[in-house]
């Protein structure tokens, strides 16, 4: 009888050792540096102790803003990589204790600042999912730090002027449906190497998909459309294209840039904005004639009010400044069609006013004459 006693308290220290003998074995440990420069590679380990764990499992990295893989090992596994989140999965994963995963990050301008990483481990225990978290890691990208004060002023006028032979054009045309439009970028790269990136600043509202991505990776978040190369190929023009959905909006302003390695400094083409335009308009809209138009419109305006206030008697100059002023925004009303919509919201007639009177309500008009 004691015999088969000791027999089932074995039984049960087994049982309860095999309850808590589950995921609390399993642990990520990592090397990831608490700051990157931009432009250096930097190599890191991932070492995932899982005991005797098999099966399937999944290691998963979300990489933040900035920050790109540009070699890894794949330890027999199926990996894939779309919208900053890398996967390696196994349907059997090895038989060692520890996966031992290498990988090489870089770090580009656009992610200067500090960003958070996270990852997991998942995995299959007695027909129930597991899931291991990494605590998250917060790193800092900066840009190369120079003591000498000369060469730091050397280094930020160089950052500053784009190669010559960048030069990026966006092509506009209209989409497969009434609404859409296909964006086309030329992008004419000279002899960049490694780490590039082209985006677009779209409203939030908008859907995009990718036609063509010319060995980038495609995607859409805060706001913008982006091609990312993590090594950019040898050629020397580079072309994607994506549609866009206006969704019934009739416009919308694409502002554009292509960011690349030189001499591994962080540099960065500006591209002119463009507007996107559901129908034709009278005339074809050029947003830095618009953006002049409205800067020498609202100037002339404001030395009008001044003059008139101090009672300028530059009478000459005062006609002159309100011709000037009348021709701007006729100008403007023709090439910005919200700016022609804002005026038309805007006026108000004394027809208007009449007709929309209640009973027991007048309506006054004040008239200013000038005593010449």
């Amino acid at each position: 009888m004691i015999k088969y006693f000791f027999i089932l308290i074995n039984s049960l220290t087994l049982f309860i050792f095999g309850l808590f003998q589950t995921d609390n074995s399993v642990t990520i440990k990592n090397n990831i540096p608490s700051n990157f420069i931009v432009g250096q590679e930097v190599a890191v380990e991932f070492r995932i102790s899982k005991g005797i764990q098999t099966g399937f499992a999944k290691f998963q990295l979300e990489l933040p803003d900035g920050i790109s893989i540009i070699k890894k090992d794949e330890m027999n596994s199926i990996y894939s990589i779309q919208n900053g989140v890398a996967q390696w999965i196994w349907s059997e994963v090895p038989e060692d204790e520890e996966l031992l995963i290498k990988l090489t990050l870089v770090a580009s301008e656009v992610g200067i600042g500090i960003k958070t990483f996270n990852s997991n481990y998942s995995f299959i225990e007695k027909n129930e999912k597991k899931v291991i978290n990494m605590l998250p890691l917060e790193a800092s990208i900066q840009n190369n730090i120079i003591n000498n004060k000369v060469s730091v002023i050397k280094d930020t006028l160089t950052k500053a002027e784009p190669n010559t032979s960048i030069d990026v054009v966006r092509l506009i045309s209209d989409g497969p449906n009434a609404n859409e439009k296909t964006i086309t970028i030329k992008i004419k790269k000279g002899d960049t190497k490694g780490f590039a990136k082209y985006s677009d600043e779209i409203d939030l509202n908008l859907n995009a998909k990718a036609i063509k991505t010319d060995g980038s990776s495609f995607s859409v978040s805060d706001g913008k459309i982006k091609f990312v190369w993590v090594d950019v190929p040898t050629k020397s023009e580079l072309e994607v294209s994506y549609h866009i959905d206006l969704n019934n909006k009739n416009s919308n302003i694409l502002k554009g840039e292509y960011s690349y390695l030189e001499k591994n400094q962080s540099k960065k083409y500006i591209v002119k904005p463009d507007s996107l335009v559901i129908g034709k308009l009278k005339d074809e809209i050029n947003l830095h004639e618009v953006d002049e138009l409205r800067k020498q419109l609202a100037w002339r305006r404001k030395l009008l009010v001044k003059m008139e206030s101090d009672g300028s008697t530059e009478k000459e100059k005062l006609e002159k400044l309100r011709k000037e002023a009348d021709s701007l925004d006729k100008r403007l009303t023709l090439s910005w069609p919200e700016y022609a919509q804002q005026k038309k919201n805007l006026s108000i007639t004394w027809d208007q006013v009449q007709q929309n009177l209640e009973n027991g309500e007048a309506a006054i008009e004040f008239v200013r004459f000038k005593n010449e």
